[in-house]
């Protein structure tokens, strides 16, 4: 007779079935004709009434391409937060698609935390600002003091991805499978955030979107009805500071638009914006310039020759890097820490030479 592992009793975590099956973009009925069962069965191996056998657990193993030991795992499995829920996504998303990504972010937040507790990356130098309290300052004035706080000098920050790596933040590249998904960005407590970048989008727009999940990070612990237009507001003063960039927004053309995205790094779409919200242009001249922009087609993908050169993340490779290098771990043995079968460990990882510090 097949022996029986009860769930309570041996650590097998049935949400992690759940996590891996969604990561993977699969559905119940999808996973349940991958194992030959009945979704009955594994709906309620994934509620966790119902016992599992060692040579279902392999199966499931198998299947999804997780090592067994990664569903024995005690780590807390969260949902979406606020972040999450309002990040800069359209709206015929698929859910399933969602899923798969908000899985994959958890994961990610999984390893993070494994790699972080030999590593040390500095001081996180990220404090939320509530900007539903009274008297609250407005959005670009946040922009305005985290800049002054990370004594960033005047004019356009020249590396967006390396200032918040090294304020503390954890950029992780993704590749969403979709136009439709810019970035998604979780803070856990106990971890600096993590911001989930689409690496489909051209360089200028990631600028954009990561200000703008910086400014979600820093300013949303409860979700309002204008969030999305105060991390815009947000992104948009900390990318081209008023008292910087209203000087230059007198007589606006798709010329002139180009001139000044050289210099700061942006859209020209989101130099009409800054140019609308600080009273430059009036709305009708903003519908123009919008318009303009359509017909030429920059409102999708702007002229590569004006494209800013690719800004590279480096923090989360490095973090594996340094166990790699310093710590002197076997891809096998950092492969079972980041809970990923060898092969998808080696196809996952590339590295660079920032050095950080290990935790004596």
């Amino acid at each position: 007779m097949m022996r029986k592992l009860k769930n309570n009793n041996n650590n097998f975590n049935p949400n992690l079935v759940i996590l891996a099956r969604e990561s993977r973009g699969l559905t119940q009925s999808d996973l349940a004709d991958l194992l030959s069962v009945t979704q009955g069965k594994l709906s309620k191996i994934e509620s966790g009434i119902s016992q599992i056998s060692k040579d279902e657990i392999s199966s499931i193993s198998k299947a999804l391409n997780y090592p067994e030991h990664f569903f024995f795992q005690t780590d807390q499995v969260y949902g979406p937060g606020v972040t999450d829920l309002f990040h800069r996504k359209r709206q015929s998303i698929s859910i399933r698609l969602l899923k798969k990504y908000h899985a994959i972010m958890q994961l990610r937040h999984m390893q993070v935390e494994r790699l972080l507790k030999s590593v040390d990356i500095g001081t996180l130098n990220i404090n939320q600002v509530d900007i539903d309290e009274p008297e609250a300052p407005t959005p670009e004035e946040i922009a305005q003091m985290i800049r002054a706080s990370w004594n960033l000098p005047s004019g356009p920050i020249d590396n967006v991805v390396s200032v918040i790596e090294d304020a503390g933040g954890i950029i992780i590249p993704c590749d969403f499978e979709t136009n439709k998904i810019d970035a998604m960005s979780r803070w856990i407590y106990g971890m600096p955030p993590l911001f989930f970048i689409n690496t489909r989008m051209p360089m200028d727009r990631i600028r954009f979107t990561l200000c703008h999940e910086l400014g979600h990070i820093i300013m949303h612990r409860l979700p309002n009805t204008n969030m999305e237009n105060q991390a815009d507001s947000f992104a948009s003063e900390f990318l081209m500071p008023k008292r910087d960039i209203q000087s230059l927004l007198d007589n606006l053309s798709i010329e002139k638009l180009a001139t000044i995205k050289k210099h700061f790094k942006v859209s020209m779409a989101a130099i009409v914006y800054c140019a609308k919200k600080l009273n430059k242009i009036t709305e009708n001249q903003a519908r123009y310039l919008y318009a303009q922009l359509g017909m030429l087609g920059y409102k999708t993908k702007e002229p590569d020759w004006l494209e800013p050169n690719r800004e590279q993340p480096k923090l989360f490779y490095d973090l594996v890097k340094v166990h790699l290098d310093d710590l002197h771990y076997s891809e096998a043995e950092l492969s079972r820490i980041l809970l990923l079968n060898e092969a998808e460990f080696k196809e996952s990882f590339k590295f660079s030479a920032r050095k950080l510090t290990v935790v004596r």
